[in-house]
C-alpha cells in the first residue's frame, strides 16, 4: 500500500526526533567518558556547547527582527548573549585553566551565579514584550551596564559576596541563591503559561521543559562540596539538557519550520487578510506576463463562482467570464499597463456560471525587471454589485426628483440654515423674476421681495418665530405680500419645510387672483349655511373666472358632477336631521379628496359640483381612486345608521377646445346621471 505525503512526513520526523535522541544520549555519554579524563575538559566542552547555544540564540533573533515581530525573542537573543558572554569568562576562570591568575575556585563560582541571575530574571522578564515594544538599543545599554557592573564588583573591587571557599565548599549565600534562582525559573514558568496562545504547542513544551530542567540543574549546583565533584557533573549535564531543548525550542523549530514560531504572527495575519477579504469582497491577482499564467486568492475564485481545485483559467479564457460589453476595455486596459509600465483602475462586468451579471472594481500594479521590462502584472479585484445597484438606484430616484422639481405647477427655492439661496426651480423664475444671479443672500433677495423696511422686518419677525419652533417634516405656512422682480406685487402662498439636512425648502404658490376674487365674494351670499361649501352663485362665479384663467394659462380643469343616493330615503326612514348630517358628512368628504385651491360648492339639495384646478386626463383617475378610498372609510365608522353613496360624473376642460361653464356641466351632469342608471 503506497505512503502518502503527509504519513512519508509523520515517518521522516519520527525517524529525525530518535536519531537526535540517539546521538544526544551519545554526546552525553561522551562527556561522561571526557569527565573520567578530565574534569576540566568536559566542563570546557559543556560550557562551550552552552556559550554557542546562547549565541545562535542571539543571531537569530537578530537577523530575524525585520521580518518577525517578536519582542520575546528578540529580548531573550539579547539577554542569551550576555549570560552566554559571563558563562564565557566562567568558563575561562575554571579551576585548572590558569587564565586568571591569583584567583580561586570562589571566582568561577561568582561568575556562575551571576549568569544564572542573569539567566532567570531574563526568561522571567520577557514574556512582557509579547505587549510592548522592544527598544533594543535601551536593552543593549541596560545589559551592558549591569553586566559590567558585576565583573568591576568581582574582578577590581571584590565585594561580590564569597560563593565557594576551599575546604569548605559552598556558602550559604551561593545556596540560597540557587534557591532563589529556581523560584525566579518556577514564576517564570507560570507567567509565561498566560502567554501560551503566543506559542506554537509543541514550543511551548520545549521552553517550558528548558526550564524546569535549568532548575534541576541550579538545585544540583546547591549540594557539591568540590568543583570535580558529583553534583557538579550531574548539573552541567542537566544545562546541557537545558540548552539542548532551548535550541529545539528556538533554533531548530525556528529555522526548519519557521512558521512554528518566527512566522506564526505571519500566518495569523494571513488568516485575517484571507477573513478581511471575504467580508470585503475582494481578492488579490498576480498575472506572470512570460507565461501568460495569473495566480488568484480564494476570493477570486468565489468571486468568479469557479472552483479553486479546478486552477485559474488562462488569460485568453478570461473572455467567457467578462461580460462581452466590456471585454476590449479590459484587454485594452491590460495591455496599456504592460505596455506603458503604469498601474490602472477600472470597473467591468463579469459572467457567472449561472450567467447572473456582477459588477467587478479592479487596480494593478507592474513589477518591471532591471532592464525596465514589465515581468509581472498584480492587483486586486473586488465585488461592487451592491455598490453598483445602489449608485443605479440613487440616479434614478434623483433623475425623478429633477423631473418633479423642474416641471412643479409652483415655485420652489431652497435655501441653506444661513438663509442663503441654493436652488430656484423654473417655476419660481416664472411667478417673480428671480433667479440665483439675482438673489445670491437671504438679505438681498428680502430687500428686493420687501422693499418697504418695516414690512420686511415683520417678515423676518415672522420667519424667526418659524425657525425657532420648527421640527423636520413639519409644514408651517406663511402667506406675505411679494415685490417681484419688474415691480409688481403678488400675494404668495409660502410653505417651508425644515430637512434633515439643516436646509430648508419651500414651496411658493401665487394666489394673488384667488385672494382678489375672495375679496370680491365676500360682499355676495356665495355660501351654503348648511355645509360651509360655495352655494351655485357662488361656483358659478368662481368657476368662470377660472375658465378665463386656464384659457391664458393654458392648464385644463376637471368638473365634478356629484349626486348623493338614497338621500330620499334617508329623509324618509331616518328624518331630516340626519339628512342634515349626511349632507355635512358628504361635504367634509370632498374637503379631505380635494385640494383647498379646488372649488367645491353645493349647488343643489342632494347635488354637489367640484373644480379641480390644474388638473389633466391622468389626474381623474387619482381623484376618482381617493375619492373611493376615503368614502369606503366613511361608511366603516362604527356607529352609522345609514350609508353614503355617490354618483359621479366628470368632464375635462381643455383650453385648446374650450367649452363654455354651462355645456361643461351638462356633459358631466350626463355622465352622472349615466352611472347612476348602472347603479339603479
Amino acid at each position: 500500500m503506497p505512503f502518502s505525503l503527509k504519513d512519508k512526513q509523520v515517518i521522516s520526523t519520527e525517524i529525525s526526533n530518535t536519531l537526535g535522541a540517539v546521538i544526544g544520549i551519545a554526546i552525553i555519554f561522551g562527556l561522561y567518558l571526557t569527565s573520567l579524563y578530565s574534569f576540566t575538559l568536559f566542563h570546557s566542552l559543556a560550557e562551550v556547547f552552552s556559550i554557542v547555544v546562547a549565541c545562535c540564540i542571539f543571531i537569530v533573533a537578530w537577523n530575524t527582527r525585520h521580518i518577525i515581530n517578536n519582542s520575546y525573542l528578540l529580548f531573550l537573543g539579547i539577554a542569551y548573549l550576555f549570560v552566554g558572554t559571563v558563562d564565557f569568562i566562567h568558563t575561562l576562570a575554571y579551576k585548572g585553566m590558569g587564565v586568571f591568575l591569583g584567583f580561586c575556585a570562589n571566582l568561577p563560582t561568582q561568575l556562575w551565579i551571576v549568569a544564572r541571575y542573569m539567566e532567570s530574571l531574563s526568561l522571567l522578564i520577557a514574556p512582557l514584550f509579547f505587549k510592548k515594544r522592544l527598544n533594543v538599543y535601551v536593552a543593549f545599554i541596560v545589559y551592558t551596564l549591569i553586566t559590567s557592573s558585576l565583573f568591576f564588583s568581582i574582578f577590581y573591587l571584590k565585594i561580590f559576596p564569597d560563593c565557594f571557599i576551599e575546604g569548605k565548599g559552598l556558602t550559604y549565600f551561593k545556596i540560597i541563591s540557587e534557591y532563589i534562582i529556581s523560584s525566579i525559573l518556577i514564576v517564570s514558568i507560570a507567567f509565561l503559561y498566560r502567554f501560551r496562545d503566543r506559542f506554537e504547542k509543541n514550543i511551548f513544551y520545549l521552553v517550558v521543559a528548558s526550564i524546569v530542567v535549568t532548575i534541576g540543574s541550579e538545585l544540583a549546583f546547591t549540594f557539591y562540596i568540590s568543583v570535580y565533584g558529583l553534583s557538579n557533573l550531574i548539573g552541567h549535564i542537566f544545562k546541557i539538557i537545558s540548552f539542548y531543548l532551548l535550541y529545539r525550542a528556538i533554533l531548530q523549530t525556528g529555522l526548519v519550520d519557521p512558521y512554528s514560531l518566527l512566522l506564526k504572527e505571519l500566518k495569523e495575519e494571513e488568516m485575517l487578510l484571507k477573513e478581511a477579504q471575504r467580508i470585503a469582497h475582494i481578492g488579490h491577482w498576480v498575472l506572470d506576463i512570460k507565461s501568460g499564467k495569473p495566480r488568484w486568492s480564494e476570493e477570486i475564485f468565489r468571486i468568479f463562482g469557479l472552483d479553486p481545485k479546478d486552477g485559474e483559467p488562462p488569460l485568453d479564457e478570461h473572455k467567457k467570464i467578462i461580460h462581452p460589453d466590456d471585454w476590449d476595455k479590459f484587454i485594452m486596459t491590460v495591455e496599456k499597463s504592460i505596455k506603458d509600465g503604469s498601474p490602472f483602475e477600472m470597473e467591468f462586468r463579469i459572467l457567472l456560471p449561472d450567467k447572473s451579471v456582477r459588477w467587478m472594481s479592479s487596480r494593478g500594479s507592474v513589477k518591471k525587471d532591471k532592464k525596465g521590462d514589465v515581468v509581472t502584472l498584480f492587483g486586486t479585484a473586488q465585488d461592487i454589485t451592491e455598490r453598483k445597484t445602489a449608485e443605479e438606484i440613487i440616479i434614478n430616484e434623483r433623475k425623478r426628483f429633477e423631473t418633479l422639481v423642474e416641471h412643479a405647477p409652483f415655485g420652489l427655492i431652497m435655501i441653506n440654515s444661513e438663509g442663503i439661496p441654493l436652488y430656484v426651480n423654473p417655476k419660481f423664475t416664472e411667478l417673480f423674476g428671480y433667479d440665483l444671479k439675482d438673489i445670491p443672500d437671504g438679505r438681498t433677495f428680502l430687500k428686493h421681495a420687501y422693499p418697504d423696511k418695516g414690512y420686511r422686518e415683520q417678515v423676518v419677525a415672522a420667519w424667526k418665530e418659524d425657525l425657532q419652533d420648527s421640527r423636520i417634516g413639519q409644514k408651517r405656512p406663511r402667506t406675505f405680500k411679494l415685490t417681484t422682480k419688474n415691480g409688481t406685487e403678488r400675494i404668495v402662498n409660502f410653505i417651508p419645510v425644515q430637512l434633515a439636512t439643516g436646509e430648508h425648502i419651500i414651496s411658493c404658490e401665487d394666489i394673488t387672483e384667488q385672494k382678489s376674487l375672495e375679496e370680491h365674494l365676500q360682499s355676495m351670499s356665495i355660501t351654503d349655511e348648511l355645509t360651509g361649501l360655495y352655494n351655485r352663485r357662488g361656483f358659478i362665479t368662481l368657476a368662470e373666472q377660472q375658465l378665463k384663467i386656464a384659457d391664458r394659462t393654458k392648464k385644463g380643469i376637471l368638473l365634478f358632477f356629484i349626486d348623493m343616493d338614497k338621500m330620499k330615503q334617508i329623509n324618509d326612514v331616518l328624518g331630516h336631521r340626519a339628512g342634515d348630517m349626511a349632507l355635512k358628512e358628504t361635504a367634509s368628504l370632498l374637503k379631505e379628496v380635494f385640494r383647498e385651491s379646488d372649488i367645491i360648492a353645493r349647488i343643489g339639495g342632494d347635488e354637489f359640483a367640484v373644480l379641480a384646478l390644474d388638473a389633466t386626463v391622468a389626474t381623474r383617475d387619482v381623484l376618482v381612486r381617493r375619492l373611493d378610498n376615503i368614502l369606503y372609510r366613511y361608511n366603516k365608522k362604527y356607529g352609522r345608521s345609514y350609508e353614503l353613496s355617490l354618483s359621479v360624473g366628470i368632464a375635462y376642460y381643455d383650453p385648446s377646445e374650450p367649452l363654455s361653464l354651462d355645456e361643461l356641466m351638462s356633459i358631466a351632469d350626463t355622465m352622472m346621471y349615466e352611472e347612476k342608471r348602472k347603479k339603479a
